[in-house]
């Protein structure tokens, strides 16, 4: 049988759904193949966390494109919401940064200056004696000498917002199909099909959002798409007595309340190849330090420990644009530890460049060929 689509996007993430949304937004139909499910990786076990004002290169090469991103959150609430009828819970979330001792509070300076600075975003810093800390989140260790109350990051169940996104495309005219892509047809230097499940669908258009599953594309390419996984796992606990408030981290580790009442405590780094299999010393890593910020955390129960692959560039920036040497294959992919939060812009960047050729959102940074300047390897 053979199908044909504007736009094929290879890979049912985030950053997939997200190029599929804004594309149908603007009258395009995609085709989003994904060979497990949509947001069935990294992009359905995210904490969900947004904050656009801290991380790798933030502040820095990725300040601006961050907060580009968590704006075009905001705006997508209310509309994506409503047009889908998913609740994926986006809000605006308090956070407590605690330190233990007085190096720990000078360390926590930097933070405080980086919020206070991102005034005009609506975000709020103040600074907290513990007995002020402990006003606000009675559940903290009695070792927290202070800290920091910060208002304005964001979360969102990250699952359900993926599939909010996936789901508005396919009510825009997209569709997304369960498939395993097994290679491309192509004609000089464009690629004119790709065959799915021993069948070929004939595209204008593709758009490569595989994650760290990039090496076949690489070699059907025969280009550089230096994207790796790293392995991340989460516990979800339920404590005993009452929930969580507020978001707390303490620099070694992250406790994310959620709406339905469980702690989610995170979240581990590793490079184990696509390794995904549950750990023991993960477990207890992450169960030790959810415990030294909230101590109920030690006899809480265990409802659910995840393990998914963040895919990972090596400068840890991610690959949006033209397909070095390809006339209609566009790259979005290798969003880090970041993906939900960049998301829309890498989505909402791939649909300008399709359509019009330029994006006002400036992605001169995540072109692939920089790579092949800095000799990175296929």
């Amino acid at each position: 049988m053979k199908h044909t689509s504007d736009v094929l996007i290879i890979g049912g993430g985030v950053t997939g759904c997200a190029a599929a949304y804004y594309l149908s937004t603007l009258g395009i139909k995609t085709t989003i193949v994904e060979r497990s499910g949509v947001a069935s990786q990294a992009s359905g076990y995210a904490a969900g966390g947004l904050n656009p004002l801290e991380g790798y290169e933030i502040p820095g090469l990725l300040s601006e494109f961050a907060m580009v991103s968590y704006l075009l959150h905001l705006d997508l609430w209310e509309p994506l919401q409503e047009k889908t009828g998913i609740n994926y819970y986006g809000r605006i979330l308090d956070l407590l940064k605690v330190a233990y001792d007085e190096s720990g509070l000078q360390a926590l300076e930097k933070s405080r200056q980086i919020f206070e600075d991102a005034g005009e975003y609506g975000f709020k810093v103040e600074k907290l004696s513990a007995s002020g800390l402990f006003a606000m989140e009675p559940k903290l260790s009695r070792e927290i000498v202070g800290g920091l109350h910060i208002y304005g990051n964001a979360g969102v169940d990250s699952y359900k917002f993926t599939s909010a996104l996936c789901e508005a495309a396919r009510q825009n005219g997209s569709t997304a199909i369960i498939g395993t892509v097994d290679g491309f047809v192509t004609d000089g230097d464009r690629v004119t099909g790709v065959k799915v499940n021993g069948d070929d669908i004939s595209c204008n258009t593709v758009v490569v959002s595989t994650g760290p599953w990039s090496t076949d594309i690489s070699n059907w390419l025969n280009l550089s798409i230096p994207v790796q996984p790293l392995k991340g796992e989460i516990l979800r606990l339920k404590l005993k007595n009452g929930t969580v408030q507020y978001d707390v981290a303490d620099g070694f580790g992250s406790i994310y309340p959620k709406p339905d009442g469980l702690a989610w405590v995170g979240a581990t780094e590793e490079r184990k190849g696509f390794d995904t299999e549950l750990s023991e010393e993960a477990r207890t890593s992450l169960w030790t330090n959810g415990a030294k910020m909230i101590p109920e955390l030690t006899d809480a129960e265990l409802v659910l420990q995840t393990a998914c692959l963040r895919p990972v560039t090596p400068d840890w920036m991610p690959i949006v644009g033209a397909a070095p040497g390809w006339a209609n294959v566009f790259l979005n992919t290798g969003a880090g530890k970041k993906g939900i939060l960049f998301g829309p812009a890498m989505g909402q960047a791939t649909a300008d460049l399709i359509t019009k050729g330029e994006s006002s959102i400036d992605v001169s940074k995540f072109c692939a060929d920089r790579f092949e300047q800095i000799g990175v390897a296929d």
